[in-house]
């Protein structure tokens, strides 16, 4: 795993360097796909959540959005249901100190009002900062079902400007929830509920079996 994470940060620092040369947008990402047991191991906070409120700010020369995130449900963490959290996206438009629109293809975005569960890791020092696992994987979008009324997690769109490979970087994947889909039959109707179990049964087994490990190394 520490080559896909060697990998990853390289993608991101391409990402940041170019941005600023072409002026604020960028082309084309490609994202090292990862599968849900990345996902949970390389998260501090799965959180399902309402976005309430979005604002952009400047900070170290680059734009953010910024999500304030309703917790309704936590999988993993110690993000309080009931409460909030500010994520972090990559990307917006400020008007100061410059006017000036920031787009990264493969950075997710929020909108007020839409429900996701979000894959997040901290923000350093400061606890209730967050941003997304993966970039734009680390988002699940939630729906209603139009016949149950129930909630469930619906498939991403893929993004042509985005390319997400495989570890080996040979075979192209379209997006997170493909990868989902094949290796644990969670379809595009899969109810928030279920994922949610699955991912703190994930949860679970990653602290087994990282308890042994520690055992196994005294």
């Amino acid at each position: 795993m520490k080559n896909g994470c060697i990998n990853l940060r390289i993608i991101y620092l391409g990402v940041l360097t170019f941005l600023f040369l072409v002026s604020g947008t960028v082309h084309a990402t490609t994202l090292l796909n990862l599968s849900l047991e990345e996902m949970v191991a390389r998260s501090d906070s799965i959180v399902a959540g309402q976005c309430v409120d979005i604002r952009t700010e400047w900070l170290d020369r680059k734009v953010y959005t910024i999500a304030t995130i309703q917790v309704g449900e936590v999988a993993k963490g110690t993000a309080a249901k009931g409460g909030s959290i500010e994520v972090y996206l990559l990307g917006g438009r400020v008007k100061k100190p410059i006017p000036i629109k920031m787009h990264v293809p493969g950075e997710a975005t929020i909108k007020k009002g839409e429900e996701a569960v979000l894959f997040l890791e901290s923000g350093g020092s400061r606890k209730q900062l967050y941003r997304l696992v993966g970039m734009m994987q680390g988002k699940v979008p939630i729906a209603n079902d139009p016949k149950t009324g129930m909630k469930i997690i619906v498939r991403q769109p893929a993004i042509k400007e985005v390319r997400i490979v495989d570890p080996d970087g040979d075979k192209s994947v379209m997006d997170r929830d493909q990868d989902l889909d094949r290796d644990r039959d969670l379809s595009g109707s899969c109810s928030l509920e279920g994922f949610l179990g699955r991912i703190q049964q994930i949860v679970h087994e990653q602290k087994d079996e990282a308890v042994k490990q520690k055992g196994g190394a005294k």
